[in-house]
């Protein structure tokens, strides 16, 4: 999406967007890196719970065909079994090492606030609107079809995610903005009676904003800016914001 803003939008974004790649992608990458090898150290457990004997297939076999047995020998190496898949839970089910991971520096506007404390066994993924992660997923309606808020996420646009109640304060704002910044924004307004509802406040409990705030979302569905509240000049803010992102540095 970087690169797009630079070739497709007629080089709307400055160069040095493309400098914050590597500064978003590579801790990620360096975290996934250093996770596999600590989950990779339990594995050495799981050879021996299926009953594999090194040098000796023969009795490998037997042992392994003993986990289908109805006997006490059979019941207790699926339960042996079961409880090393349990131990290796933070590579199977690593939840914030897949969805978890955010950006700290880039093309974001960073607001100061702390990110949710992490789990040290990386399987609770904590939702949140701080700039630089993952939009939360939240199921709402689309005109009675249920839908994800990462589904108003546009791949070729900004989305900026606010309260119906204050819909017409922020499409103004979008509105105020030159031309070629503006078409790049579109507004997702989320609330009780229109098109976008929160039927069951799944979004109200993440969004972690009040109701006349708004989340700028980025094409990649990370979140680039948010504002807790309505600004007193919401088109200032909000363009400010969008240059930051688009010309960091």
């Amino acid at each position: 999406w970087k690169l797009r803003l630079i070739l497709d939008e007629a080089g709307i974004a400055g160069d040095g967007i493309l400098d914050t790649y590597e500064g978003e992608r590579r801790p990620v990458a360096r975290r996934n890196i250093d996770w596999s090898l600590f989950a990779f150290s339990n594995t050495q457990l799981t050879g021996p719970a299926v009953g594999i004997v090194p040098g000796n297939p023969d009795e490998s076999v037997r042992n392994m065909l003993q986990l289908d047995e109805d006997s006490e020998v059979g019941r207790a190496r699926r339960r042996r079994l079961e409880d090393v898949l349990e131990m290796n839970r933070t590579e199977f089910r690593a939840n914030n090492l897949e969805i978890g991971y955010a950006y700290e520096t880039g093309a974001l506007v960073r607001d100061n606030q702390p990110a949710p404390e992490p789990d040290p066994t990386g399987l609770m993924y904590v939702p949140t609107t701080r700039p630089g992660h993952r939009l939360p997923h939240a199921f709402i309606l689309d005109d009675g079809a249920l839908i994800s808020t990462l589904d108003l996420v546009d791949p070729s646009q900004f989305t900026l995610i606010c309260h119906e109640e204050f819909e017409q304060s922020w499409t103004e704002a979008v509105n105020t903005l030159p031309e070629n910044i503006g078409k790049l924004v579109r507004v997702a307004a989320i609330g009780d009676r229109g098109r976008l509802r929160d039927h069951n406040h799944n979004w109200r409990r993440l969004r972690e904003i009040e109701e006349a705030g708004a989340v700028l979302v980025r094409p990649d569905q990370h979140v680039g800016w948010r504002s807790m509240n309505l600004p007193a000049d919401p088109a200032t803010e909000l363009g400010e914001a969008l240059n930051t992102i688009l010309s960091p540095g």
